[in-house]
């Protein structure tokens, strides 16, 4: 019950941003977060996680706080696209592959086989296709001016 009033505090629709970026913050999967001695935390936070894994089996990753670090992505290559570096984006996506590093997925049998027999389309295909779509949007766009 713990677990959910915690869930439920960080989901609300008060200020849901602010806390779930105060949470990653304390985590430090944050871009924001305090890096210093991060060589020595990070060893302390694995050897942590590798104990509990051990004690609790199967642990759960960072999903609900996909979208933040997505925001996070676009805010970056949006508002400052013409001083992002190349790293900052990948430190980005470092961070979340790391706080999804305890995931344990199993696989849809449904999806896969629906997935498996989706057509495949040639790279000329796909090329007549994307240049279709963008015809598309292009006259639609200049139709509304």
């Amino acid at each position: 019950m713990s677990t959910f009033e915690e869930l439920s505090d960080i989901f609300s629709d008060h200020n849901n941003y602010l806390t779930s970026r105060e949470l990653l913050m304390r985590e430090g999967t944050s871009k924001f977060a305090n890096l210093e001695g991060c060589a020595k935390e990070h060893q302390k936070r694995t050897h942590k996680r590798l104990q509990l894994q051990k004690e609790m089996g199967a642990m759960q990753g960072t999903i609900p706080y996909l979208g933040t670090f997505l925001t996070d992505l676009t805010m970056l290559d949006t508002a400052r696209s013409d001083l992002v570096e190349e790293f900052e984006v990948i430190a980005q996506i470092k961070l979340l592959q790391s706080a999804c590093n305890s995931y344990c997925l199993s696989a849809d049998d449904a999806f896969l086989r629906w997935f498996k027999n989706q057509p495949q389309h040639s790279e000329e295909e796909r090329y007549k296709q994307h240049h279709q779509s963008f015809t598309l949007y292009v006259h639609s766009v200049f139709r509304k001016c």
